[in-house]
């Protein structure tokens, strides 16, 4: 009986190592890719797009009004210079930069307005953040790697999943997923959590 457990033993630190190997493989492999991969425009906009319009405003007449004696105007070649801006910009004499804006990151929509003083010629861009609804689904996927010390475990090195699925008003929810695995011992730590928690 103490020969199989001792086998038992040596078998499951040769299992541990592999998995522990193969964890910090697939980490590394998915932090790489999050960091070079430019995204498919679900999570980001690598390219200058045109948003659409507000649905409220979308079906409010428009006029035309006597333009102003001139158009104040970004210079576009040394904007080029400084921002990637799109092929149908860049190539057509016929459209000139007027205003330029970087909207802080936000979790929920922001509405933009781009107005024009119709005496100087001046554009000017305004961004409002909407409120966030009452209710939420962010649906937010977290995968990583750490290491770290336990009272049970000693030092030990961790693989963790976590998901960030709902909000309500101004409390959030997730789920986490952990396996800690003892780097001095052979006994390994899996843990489920569903957390409700305040962010600031």
């Amino acid at each position: 009986m103490e020969l199989l457990k001792d086998n038992l033993n040596q078998l499951w630190g040769l299992v541990r190592d592999k998995l522990l190997l193969i964890a910090l493989i697939i980490g590394a492999a998915f932090f790489a890719w999050s960091f070079f991969h430019k995204g498919d425009g679900a999570r980001t906009m690598p390219d200058y797009t045109r948003p659409p319009e507000e649905k409220k405003v979308q079906d409010i007449p428009r006029q035309a009004v006597a333009p102003p004696p001139r158009i104040i105007i970004i210079e576009k070649k040394e904007v080029s210079k400084k921002l990637d801006l799109p092929e149908e910009i860049k190539a057509d004499p016929k459209k000139e930069i007027t205003a330029n804006a970087e909207i802080p990151p936000y979790e929920g929509k922001t509405s933009v307005l781009a107005t024009i003083d119709t005496e100087t010629g001046e554009s000017r861009i305004y961004a409002k953040q909407k409120p966030l609804s009452f209710f939420g689904f962010p649906n937010k996927k977290e995968i990583g790697i750490g290491v770290g010390f336990s009272s049970m475990l000693g030092e030990y090195a961790q693989l963790y999943g976590e998901w960030r699925f709902a909000r309500v008003w101004v409390l959030r929810a997730k789920a986490r997923g952990e396996i800690n695995q003892s780097v001095t011992r052979p006994e390994a730590e899996g843990r489920a959590v569903l957390n409700l928690y305040y962010e600031w």
